[in-house]
């Protein structure tokens, strides 16, 4: 009897003895999901130098833009110090942004440089700043006119379609062509003498002379140009006037 209490004593102790133990987690654990700590970095400020002789008198000039992150556009402020002469800082409450694609098809930047436009011409030149175009269209678009030492902003205007900048009469007079709106479609048919056409608004191309005091419309020119290439009803644009827009890129025609 006493041999089996004894057993029995042993194989209780032996039980207790071989009972699994509880690991501990440790709080310094190496493993990489544990104890991570994330850091989120602040977007950079945007920042980017351009160097040029912008008024051709032999000595290098700067152009900075910079400005806060931003989305959408990428720049709101832009600096011009000319080597000797005027030193300037420009700012928008918008966003600049990089230069419509269809306006470098037809001109040549001087920079290299997707967000700035630069024209030079003799001792003249002109910077053009594009601003971001929202679904309800391009808030800003500027223009900053220089000649020798000096340059000022002489356009600050909502203008939607910058074309082509140049001297047309080569005179000396800086001009640019564009539309300050933009044409809204509004039905389809198909005209006899035309063929299948998109009914829209009337929207007038501009002409526009640029010098160191202010940019204001050629009138003879807006209307030659128009005559020629589009329609002439008036320098404004309507939302009454209905124009027929032919399908194979003819000329338009009032519709009637």
């Amino acid at each position: 009897m006493k041999l089996y209490y004894l057993l029995l004593s042993l194989i209780i102790i032996g039980g207790c003895q071989s009972a699994p133990q509880r690991k501990e987690i440790r709080n310094d654990s190496t493993h990489p999901f544990e104890n991570a700590i994330t850091e989120e970095q602040s977007p950079k400020k945007f920042h980017e130098v351009i160097t040029t002789d912008l008024n051709n008198d032999g000595k290098m000039d700067t152009i900075t833009i910079s400005g806060p992150p931003l989305d959408p556009g990428t720049f709101q402020q832009i600096e011009i110090a000319l080597n000797g002469g005027d030193v300037k800082t420009f700012e928008t409450d918008g966003a600049w942004d990089i230069i419509d694609s269809s306006f470098l098809n037809e001109n040549q930047n001087a920079v290299n440089s997707p967000l700035v436009f630069v024209y030079k011409d003799n001792n003249q030149f002109a910077i053009l700043l594009f601003g971001y175009i929202y679904g309800a269209g391009r808030e800003d678009f500027n223009i900053i006119y220089g000649k020798g030492a000096h340059f000022k902003m002489v356009f600050d205007k909502a203008f939607e379609t910058p074309m082509k900048l140049q001297d047309i009469n080569h005179d000396g007079q800086l001009t640019l062509l564009g539309r300050e709106g933009w044409v809204e479609l509004f039905g389809r048919t198909t005209i006899d003498s035309l063929g299948p056409v998109d009914i829209g608004t009337y929207d007038p191309f501009s002409v526009l002379t640029i010098d160191m005091d202010t940019v204001v419309m050629d009138e003879t020119a807006t209307r030659e140009y128009n005559e020629q290439k589009y329609i002439w009803l008036g320098p404004k644009a309507s939302e009454s006037q209905k124009i027929y827009y032919p399908e194979n890129g003819g000329k338009p025609v009032l519709a009637k």
